[in-house]
Formats: structure tokens, sequence, C-alpha cells
């Protein structure tokens, strides 16, 4: 489960926002709670691709070509039901995320909703990159969902539209 995750940015955060014991995420949520910050547990299932598996290369080799280079590579699988609350992903991963829909056998397109609680929603049936650094959550899934994501640490989501607009110029 992502409580038991390493989190992968931890001195970072401590060096940012002030030291707590551990280094997982479910030490950080602890040393939030302790704190008075609500956190809720998340149900999601993780696994991690061998990246150099036949199907993650040309993904990873696409990336290279557009100048970008992947951090961390994880499977997330959402049960049907089991809501994603609120939450930033940062010190799992940070700036942006490639998230690439999986649809096979028991894998369809669902109802989910990938919102922002400022504002802003949208369903994932295609890749899309988003800004993980901004406080998202996912709502209404209908039927288990499976995502490959990949982290593309390198540039915060404004500096990843220029660049991506200059790919595309």
């Amino acid at each position: 489960m992502l409580e038991d995750t390493p989190a992968t940015y931890v001195d970072e955060f401590k060096r940012d926002y002030g030291y707590f014991e551990g280094d997982s995420i479910g030490d950080l949520k602890k040393h939030l709670q302790s704190k008075g910050v609500q956190s809720q547990a998340r149900t999601d299932i993780i696994a991690y691709p061998d990246v150099m598996h036949e199907s993650i290369i040309p993904i990873i080799a696409q990336l290279s070509g557009l100048g970008l280079k992947p951090g961390l590579i994880t499977f997330f699988m959402q049960r049907a039901g089991e809501d994603v609350p609120v939450h930033g992903d940062y010190p799992y991963r940070k700036n942006c995320l490639l998230m690439l829909p999986l649809f096979y056998n028991e894998f369809e397109t669902t109802e989910a909703l990938t919102y922002y609680p400022d504002g802003g929603s949208y369903n994932i049936t295609q890749p899309v990159i988003m800004n993980i650094m901004k406080r998202h959550g996912v709502k209404n899934i209908n039927k288990d969902r499976l995502m490959l994501h990949i982290e593309l640490p390198d540039l915060n989501f404004e500096q990843m539209e220029k660049h991506l607009g200059e790919y595309n110029a």
C-alpha cells in the first residue's frame, strides 16, 4: 500500500518543511496528524514495473526524445467505489506526472474524475500530464482502473507546458 512506500524526496521535504521521524508516506502522515492535519488512508494498489520491459522502453525513449527524464515509474490501481481523497503527491513524487490509462480485459474507461478542490476536473481517457504539486483527488470511480504513472520531476508544470510547446511549435 502507498503508506508503506518510501517518500522519494524526503530529505528535500525535511529541509524545506521541517524534520519528521522516518522516511515513508505513512511516517509523514503520522507526523502531520500529530500536528493536527487530517489524512485519510489510501487504498491504491501500487506495483513497480521492470523499466527495461519491452512495453516500457518505447515510452521512456519517446520521453527522452522530448528531452524529458523519467523519475519514479509505477502502476496504480484504484478499485471501483474507492475514491482517492484530496492529497498532494510531494514528497513521494514531484512536479509532473505522465498518466497513461490502461484499457485491457477488465479495465475499461470509467466515470472517474480527477479534480482539484479549487476548481477543474477531467476524466482520463488518454495520456495526460498532470501537475502533482497541486492538491487533487479522484471521485466517481465506478469501475476498477489501472494507470501507468511516470513521474517527470525535473520541470514544474509551467516549465513543462513551455517545454512541450516548443516541441509542438
